[in-house]
């Protein structure tokens, strides 16, 4: 397997945008009961024939936005906060924050971004979806039904809409911001994010060897990945948390040894993370959640909570 990686670490440009957004803690959303939680489930609902994509370049982090955003939208279809169209577009993550939240002309060639240049990408400009803009932009490039890595090259150079945009691509972004980013800190606050609905990006150097669960459906932390993953459920089992990480390498570790998933596609993609080593990645990495429009108001969301199926 080709394990493509892409995250730029860079602790001061972390630090500093922390001290603008605030973390999880800041909007009180605490909680202290032990509830599983499962993000996806409205996405597989809306798009019964969901497959998790594969990158094609070192865009792991536009990846890693990418889901966060898209589960989103499906929680705000699901709640009738707004209608689902499609899932986001990655390649415009992918400029963006390489270009243009550094107000640069030029992001170079070489693969790479940070967690958040796409948190800032995703609050400053938005989101695009995998739909076709090209007759509203006029550009035959912006095209984004279909994941492109020579696209995502391109962009990761010359910005979100490529060489000829314009600013266009970037007018459309503007529309839908996601208006709300947090830094998760801690464990606690993971658990309060995802309890509350909000899926969080998680860049780290951790890796998980060849992503084989064992019995209890658990990867433990093995190697090193310079990657942009996210979380998007939580589990509890034997009174300790267990962590959804979702991978952005298509269908990267089978269906075998995952008990509590009905649906083979998250599976394929995704594992369950020890509390340890979800402790890990915060502390050595960065950590973002993502709100929708409504900012983080606390939410009751019964739909999304699974059924106890573990000890």
């Amino acid at each position: 397997m080709n394990n493509l990686n892409g995250w730029v670490y860079d602790p001061a440009g972390i630090k500093a945008y922390a001290a603008k957004v605030g973390s999880i803690s800041t909007y009180g959303l605490h909680v202290t009961e032990q509830k599983d939680v499962s993000l996806w489930l409205p996405l597989m609902e809306l798009m019964p024939g969901w497959k998790r994509g594969k990158q094609g370049i070192g865009d792991c982090v536009s990846w890693g936005g990418e889901l966060a955003e898209t589960q989103l939208m499906s929680i705000q279809a699901k709640t009738g906060a707004s209608e689902w169209i499609a899932e986001a577009a990655t390649e415009p993550n992918y400029g963006g924050s390489r270009v243009e939240v550094y107000n640069k002309k030029s992001g170079g060639y070489q693969d790479g971004a940070t967690g958040y240049g796409m948190a800032q990408w995703a609050l400053k400009y938005g989101v695009l979806l995998r739909i076709d803009y090209s007759k509203e932009t006029g550009n035959p490039e912006h095209d984004l039904r279909v994941y492109s890595a020579n696209k995502a090259k391109e962009w990761g150079n010359y910005g979100c809409g490529g060489a000829n945009d314009k600013g266009k691509l970037d007018s459309v972004a503007k529309k839908y911001p996601v208006a709300g980013v947090a830094e998760v800190k801690s464990i606690q606050e993971l658990i309060s994010a995802l309890c509350n609905g909000y899926p969080c990006t998680i860049a780290s150097m951790a890796g998980y060897g060849d992503m084989v669960r064992n019995s209890d459906g658990i990867v433990r932390m093995s190697g090193q990945w310079a990657h942009q993953m996210m979380f998007g459920g939580l589990r509890w089992l034997n009174n300790k948390p267990l962590f959804r990480l979702f991978q952005s390498w298509g269908n990267s570790c089978g269906t075998n040894n995952d008990p509590g998933i009905i649906h083979p596609e998250i599976s394929k993609c995704s594992w369950w993370v020890t509390e340890s080593d979800a402790n890990w990645m915060i502390q050595n990495g960065e950590c973002w959640a993502f709100a929708d429009v409504q900012g983080f108001p606390p939410r009751k969301l019964d739909f999304i909570t699974a059924a106890k199926t573990w000890g």
